[in-house]
């Protein structure tokens, strides 16, 4: 029997959500940056504390993506994701009603913890429900997709804060639409277990487990320069993001 046909048409369910995961993410990071004067206008805030609030979300998820890492391996990545992306929805519903800059920016780091632990699962449910040769082909769609995300956030943010009238209102709306993908990988969120098969008699058992190799691997030399790499080109991907937004304005 073919690999392809041991696959389950499910892993197609699978990838719908993690696409509507990437969006609100996207969603979640964004939203404010395109209405950044209306919430500096609201607060009474200077223009270094508004992009503070969207650059947190980089710093948590530069810290928590790796503990992130580490809750998905104890409880499993689905877990890991659906409480992550529920931290999400509850930062962003709580950001509409924020009376100040501190509770705001305190919304902000929930919603930065959350999107931390949603950044390791998405790449191991992949690799559960697809097969291996589908993997680059699925890889790139969901990488893609977190720019359809952005180009949306920029599109609809000020359509909706027109409709609303209020930069808490946009908000909250985005927290509702982050709150109903999490209900969906709630609901139909699914790990795909392997069949484990007993050795036949005789054969060669593998050597002993040694445990978690997280650690090891974050301590290598090549990892912690891609890291580095990353962090920089996400501070340029955010002054993009961001300030540029409301130059032009």
């Amino acid at each position: 029997m073919s690999q392809t046909s041991k696959l389950s048409p499910y892993r197609w369910v699978i990838e719908t959500l993690l696409l509507l995961l990437l969006t609100a993410q996207s969603f979640a990071w964004l939203a404010p940056a395109p209405i950044l004067q209306e919430i500096r206008n609201g607060l009474g805030i200077s223009l270094s504390s508004a992009g503070l609030i969207i650059s947190i979300i980089a710093l948590c998820i530069g810290i928590f993506s790796l503990l992130g890492a580490v809750v998905a391996e104890r409880i499993g990545p689905l877990r890991a994701l659906i409480i992550g992306i529920w931290l999400m929805a509850v930062g962003q519903v709580a950001s509409g009603y924020a009376p100040n800059f501190v509770a705001l920016l305190a919304c902000r780091v929930l919603e930065g913890v959350g999107y931390g632990l949603v950044i390791a699962p998405p790449g191991t449910l992949v690799m559960q429900w697809f097969g291996e040769g589908e993997w680059p082909y699925i890889n790139m769609v969901n990488f893609s997709f977190g720019y359809v995300g952005l180009t949306a956030v920029f599109r609809s943010t000020p359509v909706l804060f027109a409709a609303v009238g209020s930069w808490r209102m946009t908000l909250l709306w985005y927290g509702v639409g982050s709150a109903g993908v999490a209900l969906l990988w709630s609901i139909f969120g699914r790990e795909r277990r392997t069949e484990i098969t007993t050795p036949a008699p005789g054969a060669v058992e593998a050597p002993a487990e040694r445990g978690s190799a997280l650690m090891e691997v974050a301590r290598m030399r090549n990892v912690l320069l891609i890291a580095g790499g990353l962090f920089g080109g996400m501070w340029v991907f955010q002054i993009y993001t961001a300030f540029l937004p409301e130059f032009f304005r």
